[in-house]
Parts: C-alpha cells; structure tokens; sequence
C-alpha cells in the first residue's frame, strides 16, 4: 500500500505537475523522484526477496539505511564515473536517506497499527 501511495504521488509530480507552487520547483525537478526513491528501494528488495522465497527483509533501520547507502554509492558514486551523462549528487544522496528514514517510519507505523489491532481482536 506504501508503495502504491509512493507510485501515485511521484506520477502527480512527473507526468501532472500535480505540487507546482506547494514545494520549491528545483526540488519537484531533480529531487523529488529520489526521495520516493529511497521510499520504495526498500520496497522493492522486500517484494523481490518474497519473489524469491527469501526470508530475508528490509525491516529495520539499520537495514533500510545500509540499502540507502548500497544504492548512493552505485548511483551517486560508480555510474558517474563510468557514464559521463551522469552526474554525482549530494542532495540526491540526502534524498535516498530521507526516503529510507520515511520508509521505516511508515512500516513502524503500520506495524504498530496491526499490533494494536491483533491485541485488540485477539
């Protein structure tokens, strides 16, 4: 559910411009994408792992922020490097890490959520 909130809020920035004059344009522009970003990395190695019949999953902090920082270091540090129309970023690197940090508060949320309503029903 996350992931599809994520999805719907990047596609209103990219395709509809849907948070002109609600957030500085240069941010919507170049940073905006890499913070949803960092929101569904993790997201995605959790559904790729489930795929895969792993128990393995991104549920922690240490573990969102260790994605975040695999993901930096490829993206902001070695493809600029080998690929000269790209460029490192430090704000996309923040940007990454703010999104894992959201990431992780928002499963914290919801599984205190369903915890709540186990105890409850239960």
């Amino acid at each position: 559910m996350v992931g599809a909130i994520v999805m719907v809020f990047y596609c209103l920035n990219r395709f509809l411009h849907g948070f002109d004059g609600v957030l500085p344009r240069e941010f919507l522009l170049y940073h905006f994408g890499d913070l949803c970003g960092g929101i569904l990395f993790p997201i995605y190695v959790n559904l790729v792992c489930i795929a895969a019949k792993s128990s393995f999953r991104i549920d922690s902090l240490g573990k969102a922020m260790m994605l975040e920082a695999l993901c930096s270091a490829v993206w902001e540090g070695a493809i600029p490097l080998l690929w000269r129309a790209s460029t490192a970023d430090i704000l996309d690197v923040v940007c990454y890490f703010v999104g894992g940090l959201v990431y992780w508060i928002m499963m914290s949320l919801c599984n205190t959520g369903m915890r709540r309503s186990v105890e409850r029903d239960g």
